[in-house]
């Protein structure tokens, strides 16, 4: 049997939150602003950004559109990316 969206949308999210080493919770994605509290280098992001199209492939989504989904989460609910040194 195939996961909905919504399963999908919170495995996503709870690996992002893994990521920066923070804990995912509903609670916390409700207050404004709660995509400015943690921040990711460009290889967190990298490596979640491949995770995540093979995942949607996994559901049956197209290559192309599974790649253009995980741009539209990262941009709608990714982190910050850390400033270069």
């Amino acid at each position: 049997m195939k996961r909905s969206y919504s399963e999908l949308h919170d495995r996503a999210m709870r690996r992002m939150f893994r990521v920066v080493g923070a804990h995912y919770s509903p609670a916390f994605v409700a207050q404004d602003d709660w995509f400015l509290k943690h921040t990711w280098t460009r290889e967190q992001e990298d490596k979640f950004r491949d995770w995540l199209p093979d995942e949607l492939r996994k559901r049956g989504v197209s290559r192309k559109r599974a790649a253009w989904e995980a741009g539209m989460f990262l941009v709608d609910r990714g982190w910050r990316r850390e400033e270069s040194k």
